[in-house]
């Protein structure tokens, strides 16, 4: 199976590392990057080109988008699957924001677009509750969706330092890009809580409706405090359907410790769903990091090379409305 790589940053090289130990399986034919000078003395840079025609024409069967963001992501994606290229991709903002357009794309054309990487990297989330939704009605979403702001409150927690330090440190090893932001004010974590809020309820969840949080003005006193009490400050994604409509939010939330949110530290992610035939159905792990993401794009090329192109149908129903939850009263007060 050939595959192209829109961009070549931690996720890309991810899955780049990940292919070089299967031994053929997956061969890599073009690598699109901003600026091919960087790569000079990279093993692939016979084929990094800026040109995303010439990504077309080395004739990929599966193009792998991570490059972020919704431009040129958008334009690529639909190029692509115009010449009948199945697309896999890591790009939560793309999804949440795009997916009904692409998806029917997709559709029209007897594509996969797959994008199980864009969700709790290494944990297999977005299948997981797929499969669930499709013989069992799913009530509530709970869990911590960004393993850079989980890494950096446990940072904060286990070495008494304060945010600015505990950033540098999730920066130095991978887990936060240069700017933080869309990590650490919730973003993130609400763009993939409505893309499995969609697949749970069955209908679109639109990302802008999402009541989203910071976690910046949380103090080493308060966490302290807290911690002393038994409860730990986690950045909680949360979404639940009741009376055909949805109550969602990302952010500061105080858990206590019979929660099994409480043990979720690091750069660990944590996804649960109640429901209704199997009780709560919950998957942990490593949420940031270039492997994790890598592995879950590998594992989605994997079912396209087995003939899984399965869709996300429910992106193409008519969108739900969307409330918020008061943290004040739900999450924060003791």
């Amino acid at each position: 199976m050939k595959i192209a790589l829109l961009g070549y940053g931690t996720v890309g090289t991810g899955v780049k590392d990940i292919v070089k130990t299967m031994n053929g399986k997956i061969e890599i034919v073009s690598i699109l990057v901003k600026n091919k000078d960087k790569y000079k003395d990279d093993e692939y840079f016979s084929i990094i080109t800026n040109n995303f025609e010439k990504v077309l024409n080395s004739k990929p069967d599966i193009i792998v988008e991570v490059m972020g963001g919704i431009e040129p992501a958008l334009t690529y994606t639909k190029k692509a699957m115009k010449e009948n290229i199945h697309v896999v991709t890591a790009n939560k903002q793309l999804v949440s924001q795009n997916g009904p357009e692409i998806i029917k794309l997709a559709k029209e054309k007897d594509l996969a677009y797959k994008f199980e990487a864009s969700v709790g990297g290494a944990i297999p989330i977005v299948k997981s509750l797929t499969d669930a939704a499709k013989f069992d009605r799913i009530s509530k979403i709970r869990g911590i969706l960004n393993g850079t702001s989980n890494y950096i409150l446990t940072k904060v927690l286990e070495d008494e330092i304060d945010y600015s330090e505990a950033i540098k440190s999730a920066q130095q090893l991978g887990f936060a890009e240069m700017d933080p932001s869309s990590d650490v004010d919730g973003h993130d974590a609400a763009r993939k809580l409505a893309i499995l809020s969609t697949i749970a309820y069955g209908r679109y969840v639109n990302v802008n409706d999402i009541d989203t949080r910071s976690i910046r003005d949380i103090t080493l006193e308060q966490i302290k405090k807290l911690s002393d009490k038994g409860f730990k400050i986690k950045q909680l994604a949360e979404s639940y359907i009741e009376n055909d409509k949805v109550f969602a939010y990302v952010g500061p939330a105080i858990i206590d410790k019979n929660d099994k949110i409480h043990s979720i530290d690091g750069e660990l992610n944590y996804a649960e769903f109640d429901a209704l035939n199997s009780s709560v159905i919950g998957i942990s792990g490593k949420g940031a990091g270039k492997l994790p993401t890598g592995s879950a794009v590998i594992k989605d090329i994997l079912d396209i090379i087995n003939n899984d192109i399965n869709l996300a149908e429910q992106f193409l129903n008519e969108e739900i409305s969307v409330h918020n939850i008061d943290p004040e009263t739900k999450y924060v007060k003791l």
